[in-house]
C-alpha cells in the first residue's frame, strides 16, 4: 500500500508544497519571500551530496536528479538544514502514526506547523521559501535500503498531483526516511523538503516535460493518492508533467498517448484553471490516463497547450516498466 500526502496553498500563482508561494503572504501573516531567491545566501548548502552510498536517501536523491537532468531541469543540491527538517518531520509522522505535511502543536516530536516554520527554527532564512512533500507506505515484502528509496520516488512519479513537485523550479533539497513497526515488514515514512525557488528553468514559452524523449522504466499506474486526481476511480496511468518558469501562466488544452498498435489514449489534463482542489501551480500542468497503462510498453505522448497565451506542442516517446506503484 502506498499513501502520499500533498498540501498546497490554494489559489497561488507560484509553486507551493506546504506554505505560501514566493512573493505572497498567507492570511494573517506578514511573511514575504525574496523574489530572486538565488541571490540570497542559504546556510547548509552542500557542494556535493553526503547521503551514504547504498542508503535510501542517496538512492532517492540520485534518481530524482537523474530524471531532472535527463529532461532539462536543473539539478537540486543537498542542504543540511532541509535534511534535518525532513528527519524531524518523518520522525513526527512515525511517532504519531499520521501522514501529513503539517504538524500539530502538543503532539510528540512537534517542531512547527508548516515546513517553512520548521526550517526556520533550524536556521533557514525567513525570506527564502521552504516546502514539504510527505508519504508513507507499507508493502508485504522486504526491500534493500536502495529499494526503499526508489520505491518512494516511483510512488511520487506515479501520482498526478505529486509528480510535478519533483520538477518544481527549486534549488535546495533534503530527504529523510524513518521506519516504524508494521504487521510483518516496517512502515516507511518519508519526508522530502525543497526550497530556494529558481525563477527561470526554461526558455520563454517553451515548457519542459517529464517524462521526456527516451525516459524508460516508469511505473505504469498508481492506485492511491490524496487527494485523488479528478475523474479517477481506482488505479490510473502514468502522469505527464509539464513545467514552465515561475512567472508563466501555463494551460493545457489536449493530451493523448499513442500505443504501439496506433491506438490513441485520451488523457485528462489538469492545470490551475480547472483543478477542483486548487493545488496546481499556475506555471505547471499534468496529464494522465484514467486507467492504468500497459507495463513494458513504449508510448508516444502528444501534449498541446499555451504558455502566456502562446501555443506549444510537445511530442516524445517514453516507456513504462514492469511495476505499478
Amino acid at each position: 500500500m502506498l499513501l502520499v500526502s500533498l498540501v498546497l496553498g490554494a489559489g497561488l500563482t507560484a509553486c507551493s508544497t506546504t506554505g505560501p508561494a514566493p512573493g505572497t503572504a498567507p492570511v494573517g501573516s506578514a511573511h514575504i519571500f525574496a523574489y530572486n531567491q538565488m541571490a540570497v545566501p542559504v546556510p547548509g548548502t552542500l557542494p556535493r551530496p553526503t547521503y551514504p552510498q547504498g542508503s535510501a536517501e542517496r538512492a532517492a536523491f540520485d534518481r530524482i536528479n537523474r530524471y531532472r537532468r535527463e529532461c532539462g531541469f536543473p539539478a537540486m543540491v543537498e542542504n543540511r538544514i532541509l535534511d534535518h527538517a525532513a528527519w524531524l518531520h518523518a520522525r513526527y509522522q512515525a511517532n504519531n502514526q499520521v501522514m501529513s505535511d503539517y504538524e500539530q502543536a502538543g503532539r510528540p516530536s512537534f517542531l512547527g506547523i508548516t515546513a517553512q516554520e520548521r526550517a526556520q527554527k533550524l536556521g533557514w532564512p525567513s525570506d527564502v521559501y521552504a516546502g514539504s512533500d510527505d508519504m508513507m507506505f507499507y508493502k508485504d515484502r522486504a526491500f534493500t535500503e536502495t529499494g526503499y528509496g526508489l520505491e518512494i520516488v516511483d510512488g511520487l512519479l506515479a501520482a498526478a498531483y505529486h509528480a510535478p513537485t519533483l520538477f518544481y523550479p527549486m534549488h535546495q533539497f533534503g530527504i529523510a526516511i524513518v521506519k516504524s513497526a508494521g504487521r510483518r515488514y516496517p512502515q516507511v515514512w518519508a519526508s522530502l523538503q525543497n526550497g530556494q525557488v529558481i525563477n527561470r528553468i526554461t526558455r520563454q514559452d517553451e515548457p519542459l516535460t517529464f517524462p521526456c524523449q527516451g525516459t524508460r522504466g516508469l511505473p505504469y499506474s498508481a492506485d492511491h493518492e490524496e487527494p485523488m486526481p479528478p475523474g479517477t476511480h481506482g488505479a490510473f496511468g502514468t502522469p505527464v508533467v509539464v513545467m514552465g518558469n515561475l512567472a508563466d501562466t501555463l494551460r493545457l488544452a489536449h493530451a493523448e498517448l499513442i500505443d504501439p498498435a496506433g491506438h490513441s489514449i485520451a488523457l485528462r489534463v489538469l492545470d490551475a484553471a480547472n483543478d477542483p482542489h486548487h493545488l496546481m501551480a499556475g506555471f505547471a500542468g499534468v496529464a494522465y490516463a484514467l486507467s492504468p497503462l500497459a507495463p513494458n510498453t513504449r508510448y508516444t505522448a502528444i501534449v498541446d497547450g499555451f504558455v502566456n497565451g502562446k501555443p506549444f506542442r510537445r511530442r516524445f516517446e517514453f516507456e513504462t516498466g514492469d511495476r505499478a506503484s
